[in-house]
């Protein structure tokens, strides 16, 4: 929530929030992100449905198909994996984590939105044209999009005029979601270690 100046200078507002438990999620990617971030909901106690073509359930467990090194941890195993259409559907919460490719530019579309709940909240945590913008707008006027939380846009950096700008209830981000300096010195590492790894290697 906001902090608003009435806030700032003492007002003590109590506004109704929505309980987590047992809602639905649609989780749209299962990599490295969408993997932490189901952790997360599970512990929530949030209903996983996780949309990715990557992964399978195979007797029970949860593989990836495109890589055997991938292994999905006991804990997040029992998220849903199934298509985008069984996912959405009836989900309280549209979450997107996916990688941007010819495949999933404005996956994230009206037509598809609408097979969520009234009142649907997305996030996307992933790259900006895999949601399109102008039908989060249209979607957001008539209420059927209660509010979106956005760390990247499909303009950036999102232009002082964009209609998203006109709904208080949204909250945004400057791409920067992940650049903690915690995260930065891991992922630091992580890359020299592979230039070591290749140059050792030829």
């Amino acid at each position: 929530m906001k902090l608003t100046i009435k806030q700032k200078n003492g007002k003590w507002f109590k506004p109704a929030g929505n309980s987590l438990s047992n809602k639905k999620v649609c989780l749209i990617g299962f990599g490295d992100i969408g993997r932490s971030t189901a952790r997360k909901l599970l512990a929530f106690n949030l209903n996983v449905f996780v949309s990715d073509p990557g992964f399978e359930k195979v007797n029970n467990e949860i593989i990836c198909k495109y890589n055997s090194n991938i292994i999905v941890p006991q804990s997040i195993q029992n998220v849903n994996i199934t298509t985008l259409d069984m996912a959405i559907d009836n989900a309280d919460f549209i979450i997107v984590t996916c990688a941007l490719n010819k495949h999933t530019h404005h996956l994230v579309n009206k037509d598809n939105i609408i097979k969520a709940k009234r009142g649907v909240k997305i996030i996307n945590v992933a790259r900006g044209p895999v949601v399109k913008e102008a039908d989060v707008v249209e979607l957001l006027e008539n209420k059927f999009i209660s509010a979106v939380g956005f760390d990247v846009f499909e303009i950036e950096p999102l232009p002082l005029d964009s209609r998203l700008r006109d709904f208080p209830q949204n909250f945004f981000g400057s791409h920067n979601g992940s650049n903690t300096i915690e995260g930065v010195d891991r992922t630091s590492k992580i890359a020299i270690g592979k230039m070591a790894e290749f140059l050792n290697n030829n």
